[in-house]
Parts: C-alpha cells; sequence; structure tokens
C-alpha cells in the first residue's frame, strides 16, 4: 500500500471507527448539514411508519445549521444524537450518516466526507430548502405531512 492510499484509507475514519469511538471533529464530520432531522414529523403506532412534514424547527438557520446547537439539550423536543441509544436512530432519515453506520452501512457515495465539498448535499436535492416553514409560526399537524421523496432526492447510494 502506497503512501497516498493510506493516508486516503485513514481519512476514511468512519470504516475503521465505531460511533462510540468517534472524536467529537469526526463525529461532527459525519453530519451533513441536510436538516431533515430538524423537520417535525409524525409516527403511526400501528406500522412504526414516519411521515415527515413541511414544518421544521425554529432553530434551524437557512444553511441548515442550528442556532442553538451548542445549547441543544436545553431545547424542549431536541435531541442530542450522540447521548441518545442507537436504537432510537430509526427516526433519522435513512440518508443519515448516523443511522446508516449505525446499521451497518457506508455513508453515501454524494457525502461531504467522501466528495470534498458540501455543494454535493444541493446538487443531489438533499436539503432542506425554501419549502420548509418554521414552527416557531406554525404547529405541525397531520395536513402538513408531505411526500418526502417528491421533495428530496435520495440518491440510491
Amino acid at each position: 500500500m502506497n503512501k497516498d492510499s493510506r493516508k486516503k484509507r485513514e481519512n476514511r475514519f468512519w470504516e475503521n471507527l465505531s460511533l462510540d469511538d468517534l472524536s467529537d471533529a469526526q463525529w461532527e464530520s459525519l453530519c451533513d448539514k441536510c436538516g431533515l432531522c430538524c423537520l417535525h414529523r409524525f409516527e403511526d403506532n400501528l406500522s412504526d411508519e414516519l411521515k415527515y412534514t413541511n414544518i421544521s424547527c425554529q432553530f434551524l438557520k437557512n444553511n441548515n445549521g442550528c442556532s442553538v446547537y451548542s445549547d441543544r439539550d436545553s431545547v424542549k423536543g431536541c435531541l442530542n444524537l450522540r447521548a441518545i441509544p442507537r436504537h432510537q436512530y430509526r427516526w433519522l432519515p435513512d440518508t443519515c450518516a448516523y443511522k446508516r453506520l449505525w446499521k451497518g452501512e457506508d455513508i453515501p457515495d454524494w457525502h461531504p466526507l467522501i466528495t470534498g465539498t458540501a455543494e454535493t448535499i444541493s446538487v443531489y436535492g438533499h436539503k432542506i430548502g425554501s419549502w420548509s416553514l418554521s414552527d416557531k409560526k406554525i404547529k405541525p399537524k397531520l395536513r402538513d405531512v408531505i411526500p418526502l421523496l417528491d421533495i428530496i432526492q435520495f440518491p440510491e447510494n
């Protein structure tokens, strides 16, 4: 193995470490900032199916960052993914790196850690855009359920 391929392999830390063994910086870099985890959703109690709404957390910024990220533990309804039991990751979007790694899958080919740019999130249509409404202005109701697959494109990998 030459020096370049060894360095490339070391940079793919998620392939060699469990979620529990990641440094803070590695953990944070897994988030692609799509914002989908910040959408309100309803869960069907009989089927466990999740239905997304077009209502987002009021703290979600235009760039899909969180305006209260460092204080999220004190925000009602917000979860620190690192602190919750992994089985609760089931409510995360199927493209979420944390969920995929927990399930034994690789991160998508379009993920910024692989492509080297955050632009691929927008190029693949995998990002909350102006179509979401803040929960500061509206309370989520069943009528707000959206066919997420019609809005967000989920690439095969």
